[in-house]
């Protein structure tokens, strides 16, 4: 797989902000753009990186140093226990029943978990919270014990 690092610094911004959850709307007003020319840019950052998606993007980017790596954990207590759930292989439903919120909470948190991680499924969120050392079997022991007791 070869990683075009030719990004110009508009490119870089918007990836870069875009790693740090920040949204389309929010970029276009720290970097002068309209939204319309971020997500413009965004698309031209895809292309360049060969992603599907731009947290595909941001995953690539910061695979090949495009970026610097994450924080150790970039996820909150609340997004890893959600995550938790679907490594044990819960429906959303099933985790804001256990965690005591709605179904709609669960599915935000599983989305910014997966922007987060630069994700592009469920299953590749998982992997790489493991790969990450974030989630690891002992948790999901001691879940499945819980959740059994």
């Amino acid at each position: 797989m070869t990683v075009s690092r030719e990004l110009s610094e508009t490119e870089l911004a918007v990836l870069r902000r875009t790693a740090d959850g920040d949204t389309y709307s929010e970029i276009g007003h720290h970097i002068n753009l309209t939204t319309k020319s971020v997500a413009n840019v965004a698309t031209r950052v895809m292309r360049k990186l060969g992603a599907v998606s731009m947290p595909h993007a941001v995953y690539l980017a910061t695979r090949t140093g495009l970026l610097d790596a994450p924080l150790d954990n970039p996820l909150t207590a609340r997004q890893l226990e959600a995550l938790l759930w679907t490594a044990l292989g819960y429906t959303a439903q099933h985790a804001a029943d256990h965690m005591g919120v709605s179904l709609d909470t669960v599915r935000w948190l599983l989305r910014t978990t997966h922007h987060r991680l630069g994700a592009r499924t469920a299953t590749h969120a998982v992997a790489l919270a493991m790969a990450a050392g974030l989630i690891t079997p002992a948790h999901i022991t001691t879940r499945r014990q819980e959740h059994a007791a």
